[in-house]
């Protein structure tokens, strides 16, 4: 992997519904620090579950940090630690042992089919956008130009 000269921000969301949780939340805030430098980390958020419904509610939050990676290694380093955290394949939605997903990397704005910064389906997550206010709540989205009260009132209709 090669690396950047100069770190960049990065917000990831991250997500569990099977097994212990928090330990697996933990894990895999423990792991990330080898290319993340952690800032702000949200306290957990208690979800529905999000395209398939049929499964257990969900622990959720999101995370501020900085890294050298570029993005499609920064994307290849949290698939390989869901694997360690113990993640199996399953359908889109399914349930999972851990999730972790790149929501914003700096104000890139890139559209791959692997990889969307920002992550397109933001605006209509409260599970991203509570724990992103919790955190960061002058934060503005670089595509919106809003904060997360405002995405979530725009998007949500909270």
């Amino acid at each position: 992997m090669k690396r950047l000269k100069k770190p960049v921000w990065v917000i990831i969301a991250f997500g569990c519904n099977v097994g212990d949780c928090r330990k697996q939340i933990d894990l895999a805030l423990e792991l990330v620090k080898k290319e993340i430098v952690l800032k702000k980390v949200s306290p957990l958020y208690k979800s529905k579950p999000y395209g398939v419904e049929n499964q257990p509610e969900f622990l959720n939050g999101v995370f501020f940090g900085y890294t050298r990676l570029k993005p499609f290694d920064l994307l290849r380093f949290l698939k390989g630690v869901e694997k360690e955290v113990g993640r199996k394949p399953r359908c889109r939605w399914c349930e999972r042992e851990i999730d972790l997903d790149v929501v914003y990397y700096g104000d890139l704005k890139v559209h791959f089919e692997e990889l969307k910064i920002p992550h397109t389906d933001r605006v209509n997550r409260d599970f991203v956008l509570k724990p992103l206010d919790w955190i960061l709540p002058s934060f503005e989205d670089p595509l919106l130009g809003l904060s997360p009260k405002g995405l979530i009132r725009k998007f949500l209709n909270v």
